[in-house]
């Protein structure tokens, strides 16, 4: 699977998963907020159009009253126009404000009501014609008692579904009676149509989010994979990364048959040069040294400060020949270092070498490499050794 800074892509896609479900929570708060405030607002639009509408019926109010008595469709001509035009008014009224339901009803008892006008079309299945009979509910019970709006929640009604309902009283200014009300419905499917598009964004701000963390904590793992892996002053790897590549190198070898090499390079004197010229030289000791070494290997060698002025280089499929031709290049890039301002006339170094033969394990194929570093300082240090070696070996 494709390797992503350090980690595989299925390991991202958990931490993806992991940080979505995290923020769902939040996000089904939110969805479910907004998803109140939608209600409510549309609540507040139903009553005022509810309102509306029972101004405008109460500006002719004799003529609404004298409809409601009648209980049925008129005869008389006049009031039939009367009704003709109001239909069609809340009609027009109801395809412009987007509402499922637009009527007005007359109370005709303690539990029932009838319908006196209807936005629907007369010849659908659903017009109610004046006198059409319907029971009373407790939110319409209270505007005829109270005279005042009221707002429902969504009410689950047996015979039409779920609505959001606004109703106003008819009043008779005169007298201060309620004669009728109005009444404006909004469907559960109108409030989702209405919060859809919102939802839509809500989802994409939170998947843009789930994107967002898990970007920085891809980047945080990878961050802490590089500072394990990374030594912080030269660049090269740690002795935690050396041990981990030495050991798949093995594995590998041991499948393939195919042996490879290890280098140990020490640089000579390194304590001599931080008690006479600092740390910060030593340090800039520790930077040249390491440049050095990586401009001489190739993209697949890996190299790593193993320890203080310790470095160990990874030959992949190289025998100790090859190793030893790359060894002497380094003492030669590392004879040409200067070191600016400092006191110290050249750098040098120890290496040794060791070559994987079948059976040998990591930790022993690092014990002989680096025997033959001691012995190349021992013998006269600047020089390298290899495990098969039987005399001194320099490059001056």
């Amino acid at each position: 699977m494709k390797n992503i800074h350090g980690l595989k892509a299925g390991q991202v896609a958990v931490i993806f998963i992991f940080s979505a479900v995290i923020l769902a929570i939040p996000a089904i708060f939110i969805n479910r907020s907004v998803m109140d405030l939608v209600v409510d607002r549309l609540g507040i639009d139903a009553r005022n159009v509810a309102i509306t509408t029972a101004h405008l019926i109460e500006e002719d109010l004799d003529s609404y009253r004298a409809l409601a008595d009648t209980l049925a469709p008129p005869d008389e001509p006049a009031l039939m126009a009367y009704y003709q035009r109001m239909l069609s008014l809340f009609r027009h009224l109801k395809d412009e404000l987007g509402a499922d339901f637009l009527y007005t009803e007359k109370q005709v008892s303690d539990t029932g009501i009838v319908y006196v006008l209807d936005a629907e079309d007369p010849a659908g299945d659903v017009f109610a014609p004046n006198g059409t009979e319907d029971y009373l509910s407790e939110y319409e019970r209270q505007v005829f008692m109270m005279g005042l709006p009221v707002i429902t929640k969504l009410v689950d009604y047996s015979d039409w579904g779920e609505y959001l309902t606004g109703y106003a009283p008819i009043m008779d200014t005169r007298t201060g009676e309620v004669v009728g009300l109005v009444g404006v419905d909004y469907s559960a499917s109108t409030v989702g149509r209405t919060t859809a598009g919102i939802r839509t964004i809500i989802l994409i701000i939170f998947l843009l989010i789930a994107v967002l963390v898990t970007i920085v904590i891809v980047f945080q793992i990878r961050l802490r994979y590089q500072t394990i892996k990374t030594d912080y002053l030269t660049g090269l790897g740690t002795k935690q990364h050396m041990d981990q590549q030495l050991k798949l190198a093995v594995a590998h070898a041991e499948s393939s048959k195919k042996a490879f090499s290890l280098g140990v390079l020490d640089i000579d004197s390194f304590k001599l040069i931080n008690d006479l010229q600092g740390h910060p030289v030593g340090d800039l000791a520790l930077k040249a040294v390491a440049g050095a070494i990586r401009e001489n290997l190739r993209q697949v060698d890996i190299a790593a400060r193993y320890g203080g002025d310790e470095y160990v280089v990874l030959l992949p499929g190289q025998s100790r020949i090859y190793a030893k031709v790359v060894s002497f290049r380094i003492l030669e890039s590392v004879a040409q270092v200067h070191l600016a301002d400092t006191r110290i006339p050249k750098l040098t170094l120890s290496i040794g070498i060791a070559q994987w033969e079948p059976g040998m394990t990591a930790q022993q194929l690092m014990i002989k490499a680096d025997q033959m570093m001691y012995q190349a300082k021992g013998i006269g240090k600047n020089r390298v050794v290899t495990d098969t070696d039987t005399g001194q070996v320099s490059t001056h």
